[in-house]
């Protein structure tokens, strides 16, 4: 588990600027699947998006998407035994109360609200992946998608595909190189609904 994102300032944008705002809050219950989510900001998730959109964007956040329940517990470890401040006895909390679970399951849900050609839209994005068997052995939901997304950045490094050097933020990797490039194809191949990732590559 990781603990900095509960407890490090989460960033965002409100009301087009920038700020800093305490992790676990604004909570909002959300459904993929039919299932039911509780959703809370954390922090790190933005990388650059905020710095990138300031001024252009009303509202922007992060949050992380738990099973019902997960709040809770986490507030009364964090906050209400005070351990805001003590990063280590989390960890060794979480440790020792926590048996390793391989079969976790991964959830992306983007929000958009906005207007296209004068009229107000909504559109949403989510995907969902699960443990998979990749180059012989059984990979976790979270090891796979965290190791192929950067190994999809070096392979499109590789091939100078970015067209720049040193630091290239999120926001400027080309979404159409991403998901055709060899690695970034599993996060449609493993997916129960390309259609979603069709309509993604057709509107950009």
């Amino acid at each position: 588990m990781l603990v900095n994102e509960y407890i490090k300032p989460s960033i965002i944008i409100e009301d087009y600027k920038q700020k800093e705002v305490r992790s676990m809050g604004r909570k909002e219950t959300i459904f993929v699947g039919g299932v039911e989510y509780e959703a809370f900001l954390t922090s790190g998730g933005v990388a650059t998006l905020c710095d990138h959109y300031e001024d252009d964007i009303q509202n922007l956040n992060y949050k992380s998407i738990r099973y019902p329940g997960h709040l809770h517990c986490l507030n009364i470890v964090i906050d209400q035994l005070k351990l805001r401040d003590d990063q280590d006895k989390i960890v060794g909390l979480f440790r020792n109360a926590l048996l390793p679970d391989d079969n976790d399951h991964v959830i992306i849900h983007v929000s958009i609200e906005g207007e296209v050609s004068g009229q107000k839209m909504t559109k949403e994005f989510v995907a969902d992946y699960y443990p998979q068997k990749l180059c012989g052995k059984y990979r976790t939901a979270i090891s796979w998608t965290t190791a192929l997304s950067i190994a999809t950045n070096v392979e499109l490094a590789a091939r100078n595909t970015f067209g720049m050097k040193g630091f290239v933020a999120q926001e400027n990797i080309p979404i159409q190189e991403y998901f055709n490039s060899k690695t970034g194809n599993y996060f449609i191949e493993f997916h129960n609904n390309n259609n979603i990732f069709e309509e993604l590559l057709n509107e950009q």
